[in-house]
């Protein structure tokens, strides 16, 4: 394997194991420990602490990986086509400017 494939295969181990934790907290708190009558109140209190704490490490994840979080594209939604061409330029208009 070249270097290129182990820095990829990486990335994506990283990025699997944060979002895989994610749902992992997600189902935990806002799905199990939400029914408990004893622990509701505090799951419900937390909540909005949980998700910005959710926010920073993926801010910081990435931050790590070389991700630019604050580019100007950040409230375009990513599609299939960004991640298998992410060279591919778009026009203001949103068609396709490579083509």
């Amino acid at each position: 394997m070249d270097s290129q494939t182990t820095i990829d295969q990486n990335r994506y181990r990283r990025i699997l194991q944060f979002f895989s934790g994610m749902i992992a907290h997600v189902i935990w708190w806002d799905l199990m420990m939400r029914r408990v009558p004893v622990v509701r109140q505090r799951s419900l209190a937390t909540r909005p602490q949980r998700y910005r704490e959710i926010a920073r490490e993926f801010r910081g994840l990435a931050i790590e990986m070389g991700m630019d979080v604050d580019e100007p594209r950040r409230h375009q939604p990513v599609t299939g086509i960004d991640l298998l061409m992410p060279g591919r330029k778009v026009r203001p208009d949103g068609r396709d400017a490579t083509v």
